[in-house]
């Protein structure tokens, strides 16, 4: 599911962040910025479809920097197929394009529950069809509609930037003076400790307190003691066991550190004395 990053004045996206959830993120990316100094004062370009194309993108570089506000999108398909069109945002007041200035823009992570019409949804992703729609009603009638709750049926994020601000929807959360749409987290595991690193995120597991302050940039951190074990699964990958809360995710990718990359974006740092013994596929029980 797609994940929505934006970034404030005075901060920077960094590479490894872009990097990690482009791995899990990979049906293509979308940004935009606020330039004051224009008629229509956001500035889109979507249709990125390679990390590459996105690192080296001459404007996304310009614009990633402590100067400016920028929203980034990272799209996994859930519907309509991957197609540059349908990547992230959506202008709402005029026809869907790749590239351009807009007063409002539709940023989405999620589902929305709204069913496509049948003639659409070979085309249409979910988002694209409700900015379509937008533009039907207008955007005093959708941002009313977006305020009381009435579209977002399942509880998604939504962004809906425009020249006067910020309208956000859904549960979002803080990471390193980063605004993101899912939490983003880190594990590490030193000597007998798993070490769960944190940005503003209560996870859903009873046996974890602490308290965090929703103004800091602090990441809070605990500690708990556990056994690692590496067990033989039923289908053939292994279960590298750090506790037995029963909390799964399996690898997606190995990093040159020896940490490896988890399903939901988040990274493990393994003790060395198994790192190479960690595979893609293999399932880590927290």
């Amino acid at each position: 599911m797609c994940i929505i990053i934006i970034k404030p004045l005075g901060k920077k996206i960094p590479e490894s962040l872009i990097k990690r959830q482009w791995q899990i993120n990979s049906d293509g990316a979308g940004f935009a910025v606020r330039i004051d100094d224009k008629p229509y004062p956001l500035y889109f370009k979507k249709g990125i479809m390679s990390l590459s194309e996105l690192l080296e993108d001459e404007e996304f570089r310009e614009f990633n920097s402590e100067d400016y506000e920028l929203v980034l999108h990272l799209r996994k398909s859930t519907g309509g197929g991957v197609r540059p069109e349908l990547c992230h945002p959506f202008p709402v007041l005029s026809k869907n394009r790749l590239e351009g200035y807009s007063k409002a823009l539709l940023f989405h992570n999620g589902t929305f529950g709204l069913k496509v019409p049948r003639k659409y949804q070979d085309k249409l992703s979910d988002t694209a069809y409700l900015a379509w729609f937008a533009r039907r009603i207008g955007l005093a009638n959708f941002r009313l509609l977006l305020k009381q709750d009435i579209l977002n049926r399942n509880g998604s994020r939504v962004l809906l930037w425009t020249d006067s601000g910020m309208l956000f929807k859904g549960k979002w959360h803080n990471h390193k003076g980063l605004k993101v749409s899912k939490p983003v987290y880190e594990y590490s595991y030193y000597g007998g400790y798993y070490r769960s690193s944190y940005s503003n995120y209560q996870p859903n597991l009873t046996e974890y307190t602490f308290g965090f302050d929703e103004d800091t940039e602090d990441i809070e951190t605990l500690e708990v003691n556990s056994d690692l074990e590496i067990l033989p699964s039923s289908d053939g990958r292994k279960v590298i066991r750090i506790s037995n809360r029963g909390e799964k995710l399996s690898v997606i990718a190995k990093m040159t550190d020896n940490s490896v990359l988890l399903e939901d974006g988040s990274l493990w740092e393994p003790p060395e004395s198994v790192a190479d013994q960690i595979d893609v596929g293999d399932l880590i029980e927290f």
